[in-house]
């Protein structure tokens, strides 16, 4: 069985095998964006996430990048929300192995 759906900018399909799990394929046309938008939220939050920086390295990994396009965008909302490079430095240095376990074990396999 195959899905097709639009989830916040990224295409994706979505094959259902006969144990019922789902792969999922992405479209990277979007996941640039879909990274864009993953930045955002990480630099926004408050309080720091795994699962933000978890999201960030997985869309890395696969090849998403901030092109030329959206890296401007992602430096305007540094400028605006008055973030600094060392506090852009201390935000990813929060995200601690104890923080990782603790935030992203229920959402990930053994």
């Amino acid at each position: 069985m195959q899905v097709q759906s639009e989830s916040r900018s990224l295409l994706h399909n979505a094959a259902f095998g006969a144990d019922g799990i789902a792969i999922f394929f992405w479209d990277f046309r979007n996941a640039n964006y879909l990274l864009f938008q993953k930045c955002e939220t990480f630099l926004g939050r408050r309080h720091v996430k795994a699962r933000d920086a978890f999201d960030i390295h997985l869309l890395l990994s696969r090849g998403a990048q901030l092109d030329k396009t959206l890296r401007p965008h992602l430096e305007d909302l540094m400028a605006m929300k008055e973030l600094a490079k060392e506090s852009v430095e201390a935000r990813i240095e929060a995200i601690t192995a104890k923080l990782c376990t603790v935030e992203l074990r229920p959402v990930l396999p053994l």
